[in-house]
Parts: structure tokens; C-alpha cells; sequence
């Protein structure tokens, strides 16, 4: 289920909507659930480029549910696409801590460490991206 986020997450990077539609389809009957309707939402405010709202409906839902790893993992791809590389990294970091064996957020988060200048960092989140999911090692460095 994690693997369908990152993949809605690289769909909205691209601004490929249709894509993004059919991919958050199937995580829909993946989980049905709040966090599906505030991850929609949210995608719906990124494609929009409202990401300013998408960040408030996110985080007030955060505020209530501390563990929603998809949140945190959004958050740090909206801070990293906005060039915001502490924030980033502090939201892809809390999605670390929930579930400390997806690989996409220490790719992401590696990404905003070579950003800042911090390569030793980068490259041990790289090394993890690879132990827990190899194939993510395909997609290609984009700041």
C-alpha cells in the first residue's frame, strides 16, 4: 500500500492527473478510510497548486492522528518540492519513525540531504532506500 503512495506522489511531481486518478483509484480499494479522503483531497489541492491548503488539511489531521505516516510522507514531498528542505526532511523523518521499513521516504529524504549539502546523510538514506526496496534504485535523481 505504501508503494501506491509514493507511485500517486511521483504522478503528482509530473502533473500527470489521469495517472494519479487511476493510481489513488486502486489504493482507495486498497484501504477505504479518513485518511484515504484527506489524502485525495490533498492530492486534489497539489494538482491544483493550492499546496499552502493542502499542507493545513494534512497537518490538522495529523494533529489528531500522530501516526499517519501517509501525512508525514506528503508533507515532506510538498516542503521538498517547494525547495523547504528542513521541513522536509523533519516530515520524512516522523514517516521514518511510523514505519522505519519503507524505503520512498529515506529516497526522499536522502534527496533533500544532498540538497543542503549533508551527503554523508544522503548517501546512508540511500543505502537504506536500496536495502528495503531495490528497485526504487531505477527512478533518477530530480531536485
Amino acid at each position: 500500500m505504501r508503494i501506491l503512495t509514493t507511485i500517486c506522489i511521483i504522478f503528482f511531481q509530473f502533473n500527470s492527473l489521469a495517472q494519479y486518478d487511476s493510481t489513488f483509484n486502486l489504493y482507495v480499494k486498497t484501504k477505504e478510510s479518513q485518511e484515504v479522503k484527506v489524502i485525495r483531497e490533498a492530492g486534489i489541492l497539489m494538482n491544483c497548486e493550492l499546496n499552502n491548503d493542502a499542507i493545513r488539511l494534512i497537518r490538522s489531521f495529523i494533529r489528531e492522528n500522530e501516526n499517519f505516516y501517509e501525512g508525514h510522507y506528503i508533507l515532506g514531498f510538498i516542503y521538498k518540492k517547494s525547495k523547504k528542505y528542513d521541513r522536509a526532511i523533519k516530515h520524512f523523518t516522523e514517516a521514518i519513525k511510523i514505519s522505519p521499513k519503507s524505503a520512498e521516504p529515506y529516497f526522499f529524504r536522502g534527496n533533500c540531504y544532498i540538497e543542503t549539502g549533508n551527503y554523508s546523510a544522503a548517501l546512508s538514506d540511500y543505502q537504506m532506500t536500496i536495502r528495503f526496496l531495490p528497485q526504487l534504485v531505477l527512478f533518477s535523481y530530480e531536485p
